[in-house]
């Protein structure tokens, strides 16, 4: 049951989210029309809690029987890691305390890898993907999701080299009246990452690069997980739900090529 519409999972403006009316026992199912192969679940802008669980159950049937594949995650990665932050209260430890959630981890991504019981990443296929959250203690009384991307990723042969740079856009408009006061038309900061490759691999360019790029352009919204072998900080800000700002050109060698890709955060 749900206040905002399950249908709004799909809608693209991560600000119009699905709203369920209590928090226990909450889950959807998408069926798929046919058998497809997924990888990764990425949940945008949701409220769960730090002790919260997220399953992840594959049928081929409507009633869920045989269960093709299933894996249970936590629902927030560590936001914090060892070293980072101090021992003070909100230090090493994994995470914030759960009172400050939606003030220190506002718009939360999470990425969900599928794998095997050994850690391997795998690819499934199905057409009923069910996503089931264990949560029935939240304190807002509800769960609540911006997005949900149920997707096949791709990564690299070669990691991006070290210069990537993190910022942001800021489109507020600041005028100033002849007294000097401040009109300020606020818009919200948006996160930007930019990413260098020096030695873009052979293997990359094409069916991963290039058919990526034509798929996606400038118009499609996406998630770009940069560094998830970081650290908790690294990954939780630059987990990012966005596009391309430009499109990326590829400075084409023999064998290597270069190339730069900045992704903007989309609101």
């Amino acid at each position: 049951m749900a206040t905002l519409p399950l249908a709004n999972l799909q809608d693209p403006q991560r600000s119009r989210p699905w709203r369920s009316l209590t928090a226990a026992g909450q889950y959807f199912t998408a069926d798929f029309g046919k058998s497809v192969a997924k990888s990764a679940l990425a949940l945008i802008d949701h409220n769960l809690a730090f002790a919260d669980q997220v399953t992840i159950r594959v049928s081929d049937d409507a009633g869920g029987m045989p269960i093709l594949f299933e894996q249970t995650a936590a629902a927030w990665d560590d936001l914090i890691g060892f070293g980072e932050g101090g021992f003070g209260m909100l230090g090493f430890g994994g995470s914030v305390p759960e009172e400050f959630r939606t003030w220190m981890a506002p718009k939360p991504i999470r990425v969900i890898y599928l794998q095997d019981d050994a850690g391997n990443e795998l690819t499934v296929e199905g057409r009923y993907w069910t996503v089931i959250f264990s949560d029935s203690a939240n304190p807002d009384g509800y769960i609540q999701v911006g997005r949900a991307l149920l997707v096949y990723h791709d990564e690299y042969a070669r990691q991006f080299e070290p210069g990537w740079k993190y910022g942001g856009k800021d489109d507020s408009q600041i005028d100033f009246s002849e007294g000097g006061q401040a009109w300020t038309d606020i818009r919200p900061m948006r996160r930007t990452v930019r990413l260098r490759w020096p030695a873009f691999r052979n293997e990359d360019k094409y069916w991963r690069f290039l058919f990526f790029l034509q798929k996606m352009g400038l118009s499609r919204d996406f998630v770009v997980d940069c560094l998830p072998g970081g650290r908790p900080s690294e990954r939780f800000f630059t987990t990012l739900y966005g596009r391309f700002s430009d499109i990326p050109e590829l400075a084409d060698f023999y064998r290597y090529s270069e190339t730069e890709l900045e992704f903007e955060e989309v609101l």
